[in-house]
């Protein structure tokens, strides 16, 4: 057993309670990894600044290794990060229709048709004014200016778009 010294409480003298330390009878730090991280995050809160700084540098001093960590990581966790993207997917696709619900663009703002979402198609008011297309920004998080680009719409289904476009 070992001591912490900041916490006084003991833990068994291994590497699951202690990081590892060169020194010492155990060749373990004085501190637990609890102790160990509040102190880290605490210092972190206190000088942001300088933890930016050594963040920037470390990044720009291991480009190769971390490139080469993180295709390693992808390559072993491939259905965790594909379980990953169709969660992100699906909060997305749920934060746009809450927007859309609250909009009342759910619906063709000409006919009132609302039986497929997928038939309905968003039509901006003023062609100039046109920065994106909404059918790339549904797939993405939505932003504020995303939203302000969606103010530029209305909702219509297909056929009424078409009908609006042709005339």
């Amino acid at each position: 057993m070992k001591e912490c010294t900041r916490c006084k409480k003991n833990y068994p003298a291994t590497k699951e309670y202690f990081f590892g330390n060169y020194k010492g009878k155990f060749k373990l730090q004085a501190i637990c990894k609890i102790c160990q991280n509040e102190l880290s995050l605490e210092w972190r809160k206190k000088f942001p600044e300088k933890r930016k700084a050594q963040y920037n540098k470390y990044n720009k001093e291991n480009k190769e290794k971390i490139r080469v960590k993180v295709a390693l990581y992808r390559n072993n966790n491939l259905d965790k990060l594909k379980i990953a993207r169709q969660r992100i997917r699906k909060e997305q696709k749920q934060k746009w229709n809450d927007i859309l619900e609250n909009k009342g663009m759910l619906a063709c703002s000409r006919c009132g048709y609302d039986k497929c979402f997928n038939a309905i198609e968003f039509h901006h008011i003023n062609p100039e004014k046109k920065e994106k297309l909404m059918a790339v920004l549904f797939k993405q998080k939505p932003t504020e200016d995303k939203i302000a680009e969606l103010n530029k719409c209305i909702a219509l289904c297909a056929n009424c778009h078409r009908e609006l476009h042709a005339n």
